[in-house]
């Protein structure tokens, strides 16, 4: 349980942060490696300003918890650790600057970078914690002060600069230490903070602030990163994306921004930007207010075709037939292009809806005609069933499209199939997310309300326990998600039903009640 207690000290610490005085930037920036792709600066002021660290309702319950703390600590600790949520200052830790998270070659699990203000407080602290056997001794060598923390941590600071990472064995501890004592004797000439980047950084407004290259978004999602097209315009890591996290009145907001110096990327993202147009919101009237998710973009797919020839990967792959047909398929679309998923149930596939806009009428026909008595592969699965109307039968599924007015619709419900091209009332258009996708360059938007209200969602739930009613408690907060970008920037919001308080606080207020219970 000691263990257990400790790991909420930072988020106990966050909520009790006072909110007057914010201290000049020092140089423990300087510990961040100039190399690294990825930082996080995390403003603990402005967050413990939201989290309403100075509520009654929040007081009440840290008390509460440093309570059921006590007895789990000898009492000269537990006095320890009250000071400093009473008065964070005496951790010894500056938290009225932001706290830096990193990653890089040499620190491929990630550190923290936080500034100390008073070494010795710091250094009383963590003895206190020793005693209780969370913590090794703390040990002096090379000008700075180290500790462990559960045989994976290294916590190593001096008078200026507070540094954690982890490390992967005993055996590897030594490399680790070594890395760690020539991050703290760095230099701004030789730090990510002496960078232009990093500047940029400083100067967004989100509560938490962002820096990672595209490569390391990349490795992350666990997508390939070393096609030759890529190869071909220049180095990917040039490619840097911005990013700030803002807590508000009722939603979370991401906004994002590319970044690069690097001339060759910049010119092949504005290519095929080019191929995308803005939304116009033709198709909303089609979908169900209650649609479960919903894609919607601009699309120009002649632009879009010769932007993909440009590539020599996608030539050498495609045949002179395939290059033909993905030609002609592409050519046809010109205007918004809208992917709804509208419902989920155990007994079926999940049942979609699709429409597009068509350059001309008659155009599907016109593709049908030309290659069906030549048709080979996927294209031997289609069959005609009227003019304009076609099926695509498999063994698992049936997908029903055609065209109308210069409008392709797609969908595996024959139900929806009955009623294409005919407007549904409530449809989407009457959602709050509506307005918000009207001339960006594409969207999607998660409906979470609609999600939790599908009986498959409330069996699961049924049988899902503490955990899983946790999780929908916190979800039950959320109306939906929505995602758009323009040009090079993008927007993520959560949208919370009550939007009249702030996100991080109701947020908090969810995990102080969990905590509460638990203990």
């Amino acid at each position: 349980m000691k263990k257990q207690y400790f790991l909420y000290l930072p988020f106990l610490a966050l909520l009790a942060i006072l909110t007057n005085a914010c201290s000049k930037q020092a140089d423990y920036t300087d510990a961040i490696p100039a190399t690294a792709s990825e930082v996080v600066s995390i403003n603990l002021k402005s967050l413990a300003n939201k989290a309403g660290s100075k509520d009654t309702e929040s007081q009440k319950a840290l008390q509460q918890l440093l309570e059921s703390m006590k007895s789990e600590m000898n009492a000269a600790t537990f006095q320890q650790i009250e000071d400093v949520m009473k008065n964070p200052a005496q951790s010894g830790i500056d938290f009225n600057v932001p706290l830096y998270l990193f990653r890089d070659s040499l620190y491929r699990q990630g550190a923290i970078v936080a500034k100390v203000n008073d070494e010795g407080k710091l250094k009383e602290l963590l003895e206190a914690v020793q005693k209780e056997k969370i913590t090794t001794n703390i040990i002096q060598e090379n000008g700075y002060n180290y500790t462990t923390l559960s045989n994976d941590v290294l916590l190593a600071f001096n008078a200026s600069t507070l540094l954690a990472t982890n490390y992967a064995s005993k055996a590897k501890l030594e490399k680790v230490k070594e890395t760690v004592s020539s991050s703290l004797r760095q230099t701004q000439e030789n730090s990510f903070s002496g960078s232009a980047l990093f500047k940029k950084m400083q100067s967004m407004s989100g509560d938490i602030n962002m820096v990672f290259s595209s490569t390391s978004l990349l490795q992350m999602y666990n997508l390939p990163i070393n096609t030759k097209a890529l190869k071909e315009t220049g180095n990917l890591k040039d490619a840097k994306m911005l990013a700030a996290l803002s807590f508000k009145k009722g939603s979370i907001d991401l906004e994002m921004e590319s970044y690069t110096e690097n001339k060759e990327v910049k010119e092949l993202l504005e290519k095929h930007l080019k191929c995308i147009s803005p939304i116009k919101n033709t198709f909303l009237k089609y979908f169900p207010e209650s649609t479960l998710a919903l894609l919607t973009t601009g699309l120009d797919g002649e632009k879009l075709y010769n932007a993909l020839q440009e590539s020599e990967e996608i030539r050498n792959n495609l045949s002179i037939n395939d290059a033909k047909e993905l030609k002609e398929i592409l050519g046809l679309f010109d205007g918004d292009l809208t992917m709804g998923l509208t419902n989920v149930t155990l007994s079926h596939a999940p049942a979609f809806l699709a429409y597009a806009t068509l350059k001309e009428d008659g155009a599907l026909d016109k593709l049908y005609d030309q290659n069906s008595p030549n048709a080979t592969g996927w294209m031997k699965k289609i069959i005609k069933l009227d003019k304009g109307s076609y099926v695509y039968k498999d063994r698992k599924m049936n997908i029903f499209f055609g065209e109308r007015d210069k409008q392709m619709y797609a969908t595996n419900d024959e139900t929806l199939y009955k009623s294409v091209c005919k407007a549904t009332d409530p449809s989407a258009l009457k959602t709050a997310y509506a307005g918000n996708l009207k001339g960006n360059q594409g969207a999607f938007v998660v409906n979470v309300e609609a999600i939790l209200n599908l009986p498959i969602v409330q069996m699961i739930m049924g049988f899902g326990g503490k955990q899983a009613a946790a999780y929908y408690l916190f979800a039950s907060q959320v109306s939906y998600l929505q995602m758009t970008g323009k040009g090079d920037k993008a927007t993520v919001v959560m949208q919370l039903k009550n939007k009249d308080e702030n996100a991080l606080k109701q947020i908090v207020k969810l995990v102080l009640g969990n905590l509460s219970s638990q203990s």
